[in-house]
């Protein structure tokens, strides 16, 4: 069976490169970033899951998708240790520097920062770690214009959260540190983005409250803060899977307002002024998570007075989705994409095979006029299912406007072989409840169509 999907994988790879597209399964269980390379290949950062924790992989492809190299972290710190990266980037001598966390062997709780350099053919040059604290770990960071890179993540002290920012050059030599309380008004900073010699940092958390909330203040190059801005959200806010970038004249923030379960989340953009002032809310119906290029001009956002479009992660997803999922896999997640320079693409993340359970990927669609982010409405349907894992009943949950838009909406739930178990249609109400207690125990999907296409899947736990 693994030659047959092995076989399966290659001739899908190869019909895809004969259209100009690709879907590749790499090494390890799930990519979670992806970066352009300067020969316009591709860099991918993901994980291996061992039973004793995770070890980062990194793996370059060129524009094809074929695998040019992979560099497999291969638990150099023993078997306990357990290691991932947050970002990658391609540093100015064609080499790739990662950031991210390591167990360190003191104990099972505790981590320590940690920075690799690989050269241009992924052979791993040097890695330093750095110890502040309990549960360190690099967030993101950036490369200046004088070729030095810094980076930020969150340590914990005597129970007190700290910003640690980190300069060094491209040895590795540390240049220059800098701890920054987390404190009501500044949370733990999330991303970076550089202006010359400043830095202006996105910061989400809060201590006091239960609510998460963002926040943009302004570092010169010594890693002295010079002022923050509060954002006045009225709800919490997602920590990750948000994108903060600076156009000409303005930041513009993309990410999820948290709300209850029954009204789902509330996805917006923000735009603030270079002051951090906010101008503005844009509300939308889909995932905004991530952007496209400043140049992109296709998505579902629009600016007024500027006639630049943005594209969200969930209308492109779905596009992806029908467009190179296989039947032999059961699930497809996807965890990051980017626009390259010829407005190509390509997206990466994790499938479930039946047979040897996650597996990384990369795929790759050819221009905005044939992969298309094309308006599929009910892809903006975001639907909640809860509780999971469950022992007897399973709801599904939609906000009264998506009923409105669906009419209704059908039902079907397969075991982890595919099979299905039960089919309801015509669902009409923003609330429908199954009962699963008459089946084993164990891992079963669920998908939901409006007129034979499909909204969302999810995989839950019987328990």
């Amino acid at each position: 069976m693994k030659k047959l999907l092995l076989f399966f994988l290659l001739f899908f790879s190869i019909a895809s490169f004969a259209q100009g597209n690709f879907f590749q399964i790499t090494n390890g269980n799930r990519n979670i970033s992806l970066i352009c390379t300067s020969d316009s290949g591709y860099a991918i950062n993901g994980y291996i899951e061992y039973f004793n924790g995770n070890e980062f992989v990194i793996t370059k492809t060129n524009k094809n998708g074929v695998v040019e190299w992979s560099y497999i972290n291969n638990q150099f710190d023993g078997q306990d240790s357990s290691n991932d990266l947050s970002k990658i980037i391609q540093s100015f001598d064609n080499g790739f520097i990662g950031v991210g966390g390591i167990q360190a062997n003191t104990g099972p709780s505790n981590y320590n920062f940690l920075i690799v350099k690989l050269n241009s053919s992924g052979n791993l040059l040097w890695r330093k770690q750095f110890d502040f604290g309990l549960l360190d770990g690099f967030e993101t960071f950036v490369e200046n214009t004088d070729s030095t890179f810094i980076a930020s993540g969150i340590t914990s002290v005597s129970g007190i959260g700290y910003n640690v920012l980190v300069k060094f050059n491209i040895d590795g030599d540390t240049l220059w540190t800098k701890k920054i309380p987390i404190t009501a008004n500044f949370g733990g900073i999330t991303q970076i983005v550089i202006e010359g010699m400043n830095y202006f940092l996105l910061s989400v958390g809060d201590t006091v409250s239960s609510s998460l909330k963002r926040r943009i203040a302004k570092m010169n190059k010594n890693g002295n803060l010079l002022w923050i801005k509060d954002s006045p959200d009225s709800a919490s806010v997602t920590y990750y899977n948000s994108d903060f970038r600076m156009t000409k004249d303005s930041f513009l923030l993309a990410l999820n307002i948290m709300s209850t379960p029954l009204n789902g989340n509330f996805p917006q953009v923000s735009k603030y002024d270079l002051q951090g002032n906010l101008i503005a809310n844009f509300h939308t119906q889909f995932d905004v998570t991530s952007f496209g290029s400043d140049s992109t001009t296709i998505g579902d956002i629009g600016f007024i007075g500027n006639d630049t479009t943005y594209f969200g992660s969930e209308n492109f997803y779905t596009h992806i989705t029908k467009s190179y999922l296989a039947q032999s896999f059961n699930n497809i997640d996807y965890y990051n994409f980017i626009s390259d320079k010829d407005k190509n693409i390509v997206a990466c993340g994790r499938v479930n095979d039946p047979f040897n359970g996650y597996l990384a990927f990369v795929s790759k669609g050819e221009g905005s006029n044939s992969v298309g982010l094309s308006r599929i409405s009910n892809n903006f349907i975001r639907p909640y299912f809860y509780p999971n894992p469950t022992s007897d009943f399973l709801n599904i949950s939609l906000n009264p406007q998506s009923i409105k838009k669906l009419k209704q909406y059908s039902i079907a739930i397969y075991n982890s072989l595919g099979i299905l178990l039960f089919s309801e249609e015509n669902i009409v109400t923003p609330l429908h409840q199954i009962n699963v207690s008459q089946f084993a125990k164990g891992f079963y999907y669920s998908e939901l169509k409006n007129n034979g296409q499909q909204i969302a899947t999810i995989k839950f736990i019987i328990n």
